[in-house]
C-alpha cells in the first residue's frame, strides 16, 4: 500500500498560493501512514495549457524527515507557480528501499507514480526491471497506456503527467482507490488516495471542501484545464483479471486438491503427460524467458514453468493470458510450501491462438491419469503408502511407531525428524 497525493493549482492570488506549499507538506506528512519507506514529489509548470518546466525530488525517507530536506524546501519556494503538484509515499514491495526506486518515475513522454504491486512486470517490457512501478511508465512511455494496462497483472491506481499534450491523467483498476476532492472557491482540486485524510487536510487550511468523489474503475481520465473540478474521458480499458479455470469431475475419482491443510493429494502427473497451461508471467533472464502459468483443469497444480529461448518459435510472442499446450518431464514440491510444480519440454511447447478459459474444459478422463495416495516425507521427497511402511517412521519425541493413516498430520523438524500429531499438540506451547 502506497499513498498518492496531487494538488490542481487554479490559484491566481498570489498570496493564496504561498499556502499550496503548507497544505501539500500536511498531505505529504498524514500520508505517511500508507508508506513511510520513500517519498516523492513532481512539479509540472504549464503557460497556455504547453508544459513549461518539470521538477521532481525523491528520497528513500519517511516524508516527517524528508520534509525537512533542503532539496524539498528550495522546491517549496515555487510551489504556487506549478499547475500540477504529485506526491508520493512509499510502501516497499519490489525493489530496495533506496533512492532510485522511489516514486515518481520519469521517462521522455511523462512522469507518474504508482499505488500497487504488479506481478508480471517483466512481460510488459523487452528490458528488465526491479521495480514493477518503473516498468509500468517505461512501457507506457514506449506505447500504449490502454494495452499496457489491460495487460498488467496486480494493482494500480496511477496519477501521470503526459509532457507532450500536457495534460495530467488518472487511471486504476478496483484493486486501489483513487478520490479527487474540490473546494467551495474551486481555488484548488486534491487527489488523494484516502478522500477524508484530503478533506481534513483542506479544511484544516482553510479550503471548504465541496465533495469528494472516487476516479471510475477502467477509464483513463485527465483534468480539464478549463474546469479542474470536472474530468474528461479520454479512453476505457479492460483490467486484467485472472482466468477463471474451469473444474472437471471425474467419474470415481475424489478429484482435486487437498485432503488436508498439509501433504495429502490425489494425483501426480507422470513424464510424458500432456498439459495445457496458461500464462500468468513471462521474466526475460539472460537470453531466455522464463514462462509461468497454471495448469488449465487443475487448480491444484498451481505452477507450470518452462525456459524459452530466442530461438523457441513462440519466444517473441508468448505474453501472459496465452494458452500453450506441452509435455511434462518432472513433477516436484516447492521447499517449505505444499504446491506442486511440473516443468515441461519446451521443444513440445506450443501456444493455442485464440484460446479462451471459458471454453470446454480441455482436458478428458483418458487424458487425465489419477494415481494412489502420497504424502511428503522427509527432505521433500513423495511417499506413496508402500514406501511409507517399509521406512516405518517413528516419532522423535515419544518413539511411536507412525502409521500410514496419520501420515499426512506429521510435521518435520529442521533436522527432518518426523513429529506425531498427538506430540505437535502437546508440544504446542514449546513449537510456538
Amino acid at each position: 500500500m502506497c499513498g498518492l497525493i496531487g494538488i490542481i493549482n487554479n490559484e491566481s492570488n498570489f498570496q493564496q498560493k504561498k499556502k499550496l506549499g503548507n497544505l501539500f507538506s500536511q498531505l505529504m506528512w498524514v500520508g505517511a501512514l500508507r508508506g513511510f519507506d520513500s517519498t516523492g514529489v513532481a512539479l509540472c509548470k504549464t503557460e497556455d495549457k504547453k508544459l513549461v518546466d518539470v521538477a521532481s525530488y525523491k528520497r528513500a525517507l519517511c516524508s516527517t524527515d524528508f520534509l525537512a530536506t533542503k532539496g524539498y524546501e528550495r522546491l517549496l519556494r515555487d510551489f504556487g507557480e506549478y499547475k500540477y503538484i504529485i506526491g508520493h509515499n512509499r510502501a516497499a514491495t519490489k525493489g530496495s528501499v533506496i533512492d532510485m526506486y522511489s516514486h515518481p518515475f520519469e521517462f521522455n513522454n511523462l512522469i507518474g507514480v504508482h499505488n500497487g504491486t504488479l506481478y508480471n512486470h517483466n512481460s510488459l517490457n523487452k528490458e528488465t526491471f526491479t521495480s514493477d512501478s518503473e516498468a509500468l511508465y517505461h512501457a507506457m512511455n514506449e506505447g500504449d497506456a490502454v494495452k499496457v494496462l489491460e495487460k498488467a497483472d496486480g494493482a494500480y491506481a496511477l496519477i501521470w503527467y503526459d509532457k507532450n499534450d500536457s495534460k495530467l491523467y488518472l487511471a486504476r483498476n478496483k484493486e486501489r482507490p483513487l478520490y479527487l476532492t474540490t473546494t467551495k472557491d474551486k481555488s484548488v482540486s486534491v487527489l488523494a488516495s484516502e478522500y477524508q485524510m484530503a478533506e481534513w487536510i483542506l479544511n484544516r487550511n482553510g479550503y471548504p471542501v465541496e465533495k469528494s468523489w472516487e476516479i471510475p474503475v477502467g477509464k483513463i481520465m485527465y483534468i480539464n484545464d478549463d474546469d479542474p473540478d470536472t474530468l474528461n474521458e479520454v479512453a476505457t480499458f479492460k483490467p486484467y483479471e485472472k482466468p477463471n479455470f474451469p473444474m472437471t469431475n471425474y467419474t470415481g475419482n475424489s478429484y482435486g486438491g487437498y485432503t488436508s491443510k498439509r501433504t495429502k493429494f490425489r494425483h501426480r502427473y507422470k513424464t510424458n503427460h500432456k498439459v495445457y497451461v496458461q500464462v500468468t508471467n513471462v521474466e526475460i533472464i539472460g537470453r531466455s524467458k522464463r514462462v509461468e502459468g497454471y495448469v488449465l483443469d487443475d487448480l491444484f497444480i498451481p505452477v507450470c514453468r518452462v525456459w524459452l529461448t530466442e530461438s523457441h518459435p513462440a519466444y517473441e510472442t508468448i505474453a501472459p493470458g496465452m494458452v500453450f499446450t506441452s509435455i511434462c518431464n518432472s513433477s516436484l514440491y516447492t521447499e517449505g510450501s505444499l504446491k506442486l510444480e511440473i516443468y515441461v519440454n519446451s521443444s513440445d511447447t506450443t501456444v493455442i491462438p485464440d484460446y479462451y478459459t471459458d471454453d470446454e474444459p480441455v482436458l478428458t478422463d483418458e487424458e487425465h491419469e489419477v494415481y494412489e495416495d502420497v504424502v511428503l516425507g522427509p527432505n521433500n521427497k513423495l511417499l506413496s503408502k508402500e514406501e511409507w511402511e517399509k521406512a516405518s517412521p517413528c516419532c522423535c519425541v515419544c518413539s511411536s511407531p507412525i502409521p500410514w493413516d496419520d501420515a499426512e498430520e506429521v510435521i518435520y523438524l529442521h533436522n527432518d525428524e518426523p513429529m506425531c500429531q498427538g506430540c505437535v499438540t502437546s508440544h504446542h506451547d514449546w513449537m510456538m
